[in-house]
């Protein structure tokens, strides 16, 4: 059978910091490719939908979608059905796994619930064999009276999960990166978190387990792609220290020369510091933590089973190895003028120059979305993008989002870099030795495009809430 899997666009209100390869998508091709005819449309980059379709005459359109596409992916799907209403739409991802009702429109057939990679080839050999789609294992169907729940599919290792097909992203590859930095290749080595914070669902995707695949496999998926720069998409690639251990010299023992970005938890970090020394030998650039707040009492709050402690000890042991901390900081509704100053005093004292300040976004299969979907002021998800806030705030909202924009440019200001580097030119001049630590200052370049990027983008972050909010 013809199947074409596609990533839909943004809608135009959403801020991205980067643009990622589909790696779900990559790895469901590798399981069709020995008996059907795959194609693939990335239309972030790529949007002529109706060439490709007439190009491609599909049976079977795959389409996948986070939440913050979850308008986008039902307009591609209409479009589809628009062209030819025989061919079968099926809908995946993480924002189908999590609310899959949302998706019970005319136009999709089927949805496809977390793991697509078994069940979504499985569905296209039903469909090409003409069997009984309610057999299939991890499916939702739609339907007029509701959605038809099939056996739900569990898995216990991922050591099954093939390799990503990246021949079908070959013509966009070169368009893959992250703070307009690039070609980036995106590997999965692990699946699942067995923490529960209560504004993430990714423990939902494996019943709070993590599984994950060997070292020998994933140093051979990094020597086989061609880019030079490498992000796991892992929810923490230290989960399992004696693994992380492993790849580690495996990747150095083959020589292995490139670029990484991966996501860790401070207290993983604070208990063993010499991982980041070890990644940092072969190539670790940056680290993703989530930092979230700057008290004990909010980290247990959200349920982090951390400390500040952890994430303080953290934030030195990456300065001291030169690696880049991408902190993440949650901005409350509830914060008023005092906590936006006080949360930037503490970015600033702790002399970190690569930080995020998501705001906090109730997203579907999470604790916080149970407790204030009802509080929701969109009818829409195109505004869960971290960088909106979809529930009411203390502070007026043009007020709100003035603070928020002022920690970006507090963080990228000119006037902050230049009183760093006068800093470091005294220590210089006084005789004294700069440590690694200063490879994490953002060059001037690079701040002065983070400054006129974030000016313009909460520009039009201004403007998509009066546009998107619900009238009183």
């Amino acid at each position: 059978m013809k199947v074409l899997l596609i990533q839909p666009p943004f809608s135009r209100a959403m801020f991205g910091i980067g643009h990622l390869e589909p790696l779900g998508l990559e790895i469901i091709a590798t399981n069709l490719k020995p008996k059907h005819d795959v194609a693939f449309l990335d239309m972030p980059i790529d949007q002529n939908l109706h060439a490709t379709l007439e190009k491609i005459r599909p049976d079977i359109v795959g389409i996948t979608a986070l939440t913050v596409q979850a308008s986008t992916a039902k307009q591609v799907a209409q479009e589809v059905k628009k062209y030819d209403p025989n061919i079968f739409t099926v809908i995946g991802g993480h924002h189908a796994s999590m609310i899959p009702e949302d998706f019970n429109i005319p136009d999709i057939n089927a949805i496809v619930l977390n793991h697509g990679y078994i069940s979504f080839p499985a569905l296209v050999e039903a469909l090409k064999e003409g069997s009984d789609l309610r057999k299939v294992p991890g499916l939702a169907l739609t339907g007029e009276s509701g959605l038809y729940f099939n056996h739900q599919q569990h898995i216990s290792t991922i050591e099954d999960m093939p390799l990503p097909d990246r021949s079908i992203t070959q013509k966009y590859r070169n368009r893959y990166h992250i703070f307009k930095e690039g070609p980036y290749a995106l590997i999965s080595s692990a699946i699942g978190c067995p923490y529960k914070c209560t504004f993430c669902a990714c423990w939902k995707v494996a019943d709070a387990k993590y599984f994950t695949r060997r070292p020998v496999s994933v140093v051979d998926e990094i020597a086989s792609v061609d880019e030079t720069r490498v992000m796991f998409a892992d929810d923490n690639t230290f989960q399992d220290v004696k693994r992380a251990v492993k790849i580690c010299d495996l990747i150095k023992g083959r020589g292995i020369r490139k670029k990484y970005i991966i996501y860790a938890r401070s207290d993983t970090i604070a208990k063993y510091p010499e991982l980041v020394e070890m990644w940092g030998e072969i190539g670790l650039c940056q680290i993703v933590i989530g930092i979230e707040v700057i008290s004990d009492e909010d980290l247990k709050k959200f349920k982090k089973q951390n400390t500040l402690e952890n994430n303080e000890k953290t934030i030195e042991i990456l300065k001291k190895n030169g690696v880049s901390n991408i902190a993440h900081f949650l901005i409350r509704q509830e914060f008023d003028t005092k906590d936006f100053n006080e949360l930037w005093r503490y970015v600033d004292d702790h002399d970190m120059w690569t930080p995020l300040f998501p705001i906090l976004t109730p997203l579907p299969g999470t604790e916080l979305w149970e407790k204030d979907k009802y509080r929701l002021l969109t009818d829409t998800f195109d505004l869960f993008d971290l960088f909106h806030t979809v529930l009411p705030t203390k502070l007026p909202l043009k007020q709100f989002l003035s603070e928020v924009e002022r920690l970006y440019l507090r963080n990228f200001s000119l006037w902050r870099y230049t009183k760093k580097r006068l800093w470091q030119l005294l220590q210089i001049i006084k005789g004294r030795k700069l440590g690694k630590e200063t490879r994490e200052i953002t060059p001037i370049v690079k701040l002065l495009v983070f400054n006129i990027m974030f000016r313009l983008a909460f520009k039009r972050t201004r403007r998509d809430h009066f546009v998107y909010l619900k009238k009183p």
